[in-house]
């Protein structure tokens, strides 16, 4: 494993940031920690980094002990990249500057420093750009000279707080491509923190979704959306109702009086929490009498919410045509997904 974090802790106050988090990253995984604002995803990316101490517990990174009981090292010791929401450029200094900081730093001379960093620069397409100041830079290109430090830096493990946090919305779609294709071609182990689920489902080659200091679940983007654990956890990722069932012990479950074929954990009483999802629920004249209770236009298809006679929560629906609210759309639930027990 190229991170492993065991058990860690850190408390501020009363207040347990992260509380008993364990992991293991392995080498060269794209490794997303999502969850809301407050919830402690930063702070353990600043353990990681080595910004901050652990109360207890013990982290290791390529199977060395970079943090526990009486070890704090430093975090030029890790060999760990970070970029940060900011980027945290030095404004003064040109992208090849930048870029060549940390290979000044390390102790190798100034023109072996810009040798490295021009090859960096080249890796994430700015060549071009090596005497412009961070200033004169958008915010994508900003961003891909904070990369190109990481890589100039030969880091092992990189970690990424919200990056994509202080660009536009048309820019991050294509910049979520450009990390994708970053971490294919450096191969580093990258850890990456959002609040934005959209962005961690596409990225991620698995995802720990965390709340008050805990992960809830941890597992690849499809199966958190498809088998969540917990209501929490369905309810945080993506869109879903979540209404009472009664499980037959053998694939289906009765939901507002019609059986739906359903896929289970570990599930055993016949009194179940079924997740619906949009996927799951289509327009069908022979079914139930619904009525949409509210409708967004999402470009090229509407999301909406129904009202369904014996469902005590809104069902999703994505429609391919216009709709308005009250108007009557019959539908069936084709299948389900019941929370464990």
């Amino acid at each position: 494993m190229s991170v492993s974090i065991r058990s860690a802790v850190k408390t501020f106050g009363k207040h347990a940031a992260v509380n008993h988090v364990s992991a293991e990253i392995a080498d060269g995984e794209f490794f997303v920690i999502l969850g809301a604002s407050g919830c402690g995803k930063t702070t353990l990316l600043r353990m990681i980094a080595g910004l901050e101490t652990l109360d207890s517990g013990e982290i290791l990174i390529n199977g060395r002990s970079v943090a526990g009981p009486g070890l704090h090292l430093p975090p030029e010791q890790r060999r760990v990249g970070m970029v940060f929401q900011s980027y945290a450029l030095w404004p003064h200094m040109t992208v090849v500057d930048n870029v060549a900081f940390p290979v000044k730093a390390a102790g190798l001379g100034k023109r072996k420093a810009h040798d490295i960093a021009a090859r960096q620069i080249e890796a994430v397409s700015l060549t071009g750009f090596e005497e412009r100041k961070p200033s004169e830079l958008s915010g994508g290109q900003r961003q891909r000279v904070a990369l190109a430090r990481c890589l100039a830096g030969n880091a092992d493990t990189i970690l990424m707080d919200e990056p994509l946090a202080n660009l536009d919305p048309h820019l991050r779609s294509s910049m979520e491509e450009e990390l994708a294709a970053f971490h294919k071609m450096a191969g580093a182990t990258t850890l990456f923190i959002t609040h934005d689920q959209r962005e961690g489902m596409a990225l991620a080659d698995r995802i720990a979704v965390m709340e008050n200091g805990r992960f809830l679940q941890v597992g690849a983007p499809d199966d958190i959306y498809r088998f969540p654990e917990s209501e929490k956890v369905a309810r945080f990722i993506g869109q879903s109702a979540i209404v009472p069932a009664l499980y037959d012990g053998n694939g289906a479950a009765m939901i507002a009086g019609k059986t739906v074929p359903v896929e289970t954990g570990d599930k055993t009483g016949r009194q179940a929490r079924a997740v619906i999802r949009p996927a799951d629920v289509t327009v069908d004249a022979d079914g139930l009498a619904a009525s949409i209770r509210t409708i967004v236009y999402r470009g090229g298809v509407w999301e909406a919410r129904l009202t369904v006679d014996g469902v005590d929560e809104a069902l999703p629906l994505v429609l391919d045509r216009k709709a308005k609210p009250g108007d009557a759309v019959p539908v069936t639930i084709r299948s389900a997904w019941l929370l464990p027990d």
